[in-house]
């Protein structure tokens, strides 16, 4: 009986891309701790973390970022990380301790960042910092840019040769002359202003343009049961009794009765009023719960002193304590009756003051008292009112407060409203999509990375500086760290979990790999590693591929972010990792072009430095449903195992304890007919393969 070999090296190529991948095309279906490279499976660089004092890697944080002026052995490593809703971004020092630079309450969301050399901007959902040389260069000053209520938050931005270009999210519906959808929107040809990047233009400006004012109203209802109530007050008692009432949907009371003085609280949120803002009138409308008739009701209206309400009280004690404005005299003359409208007197001049102080922002919340303020001695008058609330059915009958305000924008609009697929008179294209999840430098123009979509900005100047759209694809990619890269390159991963690659002046090249990257779940995140060899990094924070350009593997560590070390030559960042540090490869299914029974006699492997293993997994006949896997067998000194295992299909597995060690070049399988029926001729070696499905 004739033996026969074959040398299997594609395996070399990496994972296989599809499922679909044919008989003998010697993919590997596994393949752990390898880097696909030039000579074949390489060891991977290993990522370090050598920042001491760094909290623990919480999915998808924290974030390591290098700015190209900052060193991580000379001026220091920018760190940042959430913990508890905190942002702390921390110079990394040469002894690499870290030292906290800026702090911020923020969402838990990661960074992007517009590089301008002399300032950076470092944009998240909702927060916009700009972070800038000093002008006697002996540090970096950190600035918060507010977004107001006419400027939604920005989810991502880039530098674009010296120009800002940003992702927003949908604004709100009442946000004054938004644009419904959301938007990508760059600057005119030019330099860029930091300072004033959020302004009625929902663009980016470099000059002032001519004041306009714009008008805005808004109508705040409560918003759920616990955010307004009452406290009562017994007279004369020692000490004083508070007691604290949430409302509970139908009374809210205010005034006096039976020996008891009541005052109430109601706090209102996402008041969009910009910072700058003019009140031109604020007032709170009730609903009675009932009829009243007595009369007097001698009150005052103030607004709670702070620029942000957190939250409502939960104890009497705690309404009694807080900070009030001037106040506004109430005295209520007329009868109610149940079901009617009621407004309080105008408080514009104290909700003015609110706007006004150091820590408003448009989204803020704000806190009405009003209190009981009658003089008279009599204690047992029936001097109240009382308000339907939160929970009574309909908003309309809960507590509301309405205010009308102007506001002058000292960079307002340019030309027309930004309209879908319309260039403006101020030389603005907009281009509605869902979600704009990033934007990436790319050659001579700007890849937009959307949830339903991907589209090409290149820069045009004819008939007027603009930017033109080129489609790429009716895909988006899923979520916003699921495409990076530089200028010359990107790689991103579709709503379908393809990998693809994008170089400069080509088409996007499809990789595939769905069978992989459609099984990692939660928040994907690509991370560009060392610069000259083109490789990525892909994980979840439970699993991590390696894609370089030769082909994908899967490796133990899990990186949040990466940065290149120059002066080491390695990789660090904030990682998580596997406690697997093996290397195995497994292969696709092999036939060796023909349908009959062969005996797998020997495996021999181009490794060396440790001792490997290997296997065979193997089906006896073509309808048994599953391969059956034989025993792993330790490797001779010459690199050899002798499985005998006999079947019509085979895939071929090697492992290696130490994946340092691991180099496996190629593996050649020797192998016998036991059943000659379906070869013609005197030889095997004779027998051709004359066509392949699909070929």
């Amino acid at each position: 009986m004739r033996e026969f070999a074959q040398t299997l090296s594609d395996f070399t190529k990496g994972l296989r891309p599809d499922t679909n991948t044919p008989r003998n095309s010697g993919y590997a279906t596994e393949l752990y701790n390898s880097r696909c490279g030039v000579a074949g499976l390489e060891v991977p660089p290993l990522i370090a973390y050598p920042i001491s004092g760094s909290p623990a890697v919480s999915w998808p944080l924290p974030q390591l970022i290098k700015i190209h002026d900052l060193a991580l052995t000379d001026t220091g490593l920018y760190f940042s990380r959430y913990a508890a809703g905190t942002l702390t971004i921390s110079k990394v020092n040469s002894d690499y301790s870290l030292t906290s630079v800026f702090t911020k309450a923020s969402i838990n969301q990661r960074f992007t960042i517009a590089d301008f050399g002399y300032y950076q901007i470092w944009a998240a959902p909702g927060l916009v910092i700009k972070r800038q040389v000093k002008d006697d260069l002996s540090g970096y000053e950190w600035t918060e840019i507010l977004v107001n209520g006419s400027a939604p938050p920005v989810n991502c931005v880039c530098n674009f040769r010296g120009q800002l270009i940003a992702g927003l999210y949908t604004p709100a519906a009442d946000v004054v002359g938004a644009t419904k959808g959301n938007l990508v929107v760059w600057s005119e040809i030019g330099s860029v202003n930091p300072d004033i990047m959020f302004s009625q233009t929902y663009s980016f400006i470099d000059r002032a343009r001519t004041i306009a004012a714009v008008n805005g109203s808004l109508t705040r209802a409560i918003y759920t049961e616990t955010d307004d109530g009452f406290t009562s007050h017994i007279f004369d008692a020692v000490p004083p009794n508070v007691s604290i009432f949430p409302a509970n949907g139908y009374q809210n009371c205010m005034g006096r009765y039976g020996g008891i003085s009541y005052d109430s609280y109601l706090r209102f949120r996402n008041i969009t009023i910009p910072v700058g803002a003019t009140i031109l009138s604020a007032y709170i409308r009730f609903v009675s719960n009932s009829n009243y008739t007595t009369v007097p009701v001698i009150l005052k209206c103030y607004f709670n002193d702070v620029a942000n309400v957190a939250a409502a009280p939960t104890t009497g004690p705690q309404v009694e304590a807080l900070a009030q404005t001037a106040g506004v005299a109430w005295t209520i003359s007329e009868t109610w009756s149940v079901g009617s409208s009621y407004n309080t007197p105008d408080l514009t001049t104290d909700l003015q003051s609110i706007v006004d102080k150091s820590g408003w922002a448009s989204g803020n919340a704000v806190m009405v008292l009003i209190r009981d303020i009658d003089p008279s001695v009599d204690q047992n008058w029936n001097k109240i009112r009382a308000s339907r609330s939160a929970g009574y059915f309909g908003e309309e009958n809960w507590p509301q407060l309405i205010i009308t305000y102007t506001y002058t924008s000292t960079y307002p609009r340019t030309g027309d409203p930004m309209q879908p697929y319309k260039r403006t008179s101020g030389n603005y294209r907009t281009r509605p999509t869902s979600t704009v999840h990033r934007v990436l430098p790319l050659g001579n123009g700007v890849m937009v990375y959307c949830s339903d979509r991907i589209f090409y900005l290149k820069a045009a100047s004819m008939p007027e500086p603009t930017f033109g759209i080129v489609e790429i694809s009716e895909f988006g990619i899923p979520s916003t760290f699921c495409a990076e890269g530089d200028d010359k390159e990107h790689v991103f991963i579709d709503t379908f979990k393809n990998i693809w690659r994008m170089v400069e002046g080509q088409k996007p090249k499809y990789l595939g790999y769905r069978e992989y990257i459609g099984a990692l779940t939660g928040t994907l995140i690509i991370s560009k590693g060392n610069p000259t060899l083109g490789d990525y990094y892909i994980s979840n924070g439970t699993k991590t591929y390696l894609l370089t350009s030769f082909g994908l593997s899967e490796w133990f560590q899990y990186p949040t972010s990466l940065v290149w070390e120059d002066a080491n030559k390695r990789l660090i960042g904030p990682i998580a990792v596997s406690t697997d540090v093996s290397a195995y490869m497994a292969s696709t299914v092999f036939d060796f072009g023909v349908r009959a029974l062969k005996t797998i006699t020997v495996m021999e492997m181009g490794a060396t430095g440790q001792v490997m293993t290997a296997n065979v997994d193997y089906k006896y006949k073509v309808t048994d449903s599953a391969f059956t896997a034989s025993r792993f067998k330790t490797a001779s000194n010459f690199g050899a195992v002798t499985p005998i295992v006999t079947g019509t299909e085979f895939k071929f597995r090697v492992k290696g304890a130490d994946y340092t060690k691991f180099d496996l070049d190629y593996l050649t399988v020797r192998y016998k007919y036991v059943d000659k029926r379906m070869i013609r001729g005197v030889y095997a070696t004779d027998a051709k393969v004359l066509s392949r499905t699909g070929r």
